[in-house]
């Protein structure tokens, strides 16, 4: 019995030690996630302990049919392992809830750096034992999680974030974010790059959060449907709001908009068709109006898209918005 809790006192003894390497790790490196807009894991420490040995077996296996290959031997176990292995590991992942990421505003910058000088001056202290450092490292990463909940209360209310030529807007409500398209976001081929490396990082660097609640789009192209595709299967919107359109649309934007739908559903996302004469209700401070447009004559265009027009106020700002082509959006302050 002895033995076995001296086992146990040694195990935790060795994780604890693991978990302030990880920290320190991660309080050293978080400057550079806040200044490139990038999220950490919660979980990251667990991954990291999971994915440890399911690197190394999966690194085994593949040197195995590598040299199998190299000797023509057929190695028929091996390889289903490895795409056994390949498949339950996505499916980990897959699982991941976006819940457990935290992302850093910009507004932290400073403190975020004044935490991790600190990690470096108690790292090179003789003083401090392995664990009171370790301790100290779990201090430091808390007060680092109070500043990003602190500095994420005082962000604007409406926010006009660059996209190619033109600007979407991000309207901020109760810990909801909503985006508006008006029809700068499908001008471009590279929408998808520009949702993954540009606006999902601009976002986390302006809220601190990697997560967007609703994602209206007035004005889609099938790049707009290519680029939703990739935030589904990220996860990082809960919801979209796409207009109805006639006639016959070319044969990419049918298919850009039917992969946009399989992602939307392999993520629990929903996705909402904005009608004609219909109103939907996206908050109690806010609301989507929609306008009928008439339909075009048939020698200019084979399709239309119903015209929305998204209107109400937050924190004593206005706002109206429409699709690009149709009239120049707008918001003040009362």
């Amino acid at each position: 019995m002895q033995r076995l809790f001296q086992h146990a006192k040694n195990l935790l003894s060795k994780g604890f030690y693991a978990l302030s390497i990880h920290l320190f790790i991660a309080l050293l490196s978080l400057p550079i996630f806040v200044a490139w807009g990038i999220p950490i894991s919660l979980m990251s420490f667990v991954g990291n302990t999971i994915f440890t040995p399911l690197l190394a077996i999966y690194i085994f296996l593949s040197s195995l049919l590598f040299l199998a290959a190299l000797f023509n031997s057929k190695l028929v176990i091996i390889a289903s392992a490895l795409n056994m292995l390949t498949y339950w590991w996505l499916q980990i992942l897959t699982t991941l809830s976006i819940d457990s990421y935290v992302g850093f505003t910009s507004q932290s910058f400073l403190l975020i750096c004044i935490i991790s000088i600190a990690t470096l001056l108690i790292t090179h202290t003789k003083k401090a034992t392995l664990q009171q450092k370790g301790f100290i490292y779990i201090f430091l990463f808390f007060i680092a999680l109070s500043c990003q909940q602190v500095c994420r209360k005082n962000k604007e209310s409406i926010i006009k974030i660059p996209c190619f030529d033109k600007h979407l807007y991000l309207l901020t409500y109760e810990n909801n974010y909503t985006i508006i398209d008006t029809g700068a976001l499908g001008k471009r081929s590279s929408a998808p790059s520009y949702i993954q490396f540009t606006l999902i990082p601009e976002i986390i660097k302006r809220t601190g959060s990697p997560q967007i609640s609703t994602f209206i789009t007035l004005q889609p192209t099938s790049f707009t449907f290519a680029a939703l595709e990739v935030a589904c299967q990220k996860k990082w919107v809960k919801e979209i709001y796409v207009p109805i359109w006639h006639g016959k649309a070319p044969r990419s934007w049918y298919r850009n908009w039917c992969a946009c739908k399989r992602a939307a559903i392999e993520s629990n996302c929903a996705i909402i068709r904005i009608k004609q004469n219909k109103k939907y209700l996206i908050n109690k401070k806010t609301q989507v109006i929609l306008e009928a447009q008439k339909a075009p004559s048939k020698n200019t265009k084979k399709y239309f898209i119903t015209n929305a027009h998204i209107y109400g106020a937050i924190d004593n700002n206005l706002f109206n918005f429409y699709a690009a082509k149709y009239k120049k959006s707008e918001y003040t302050s009362i």
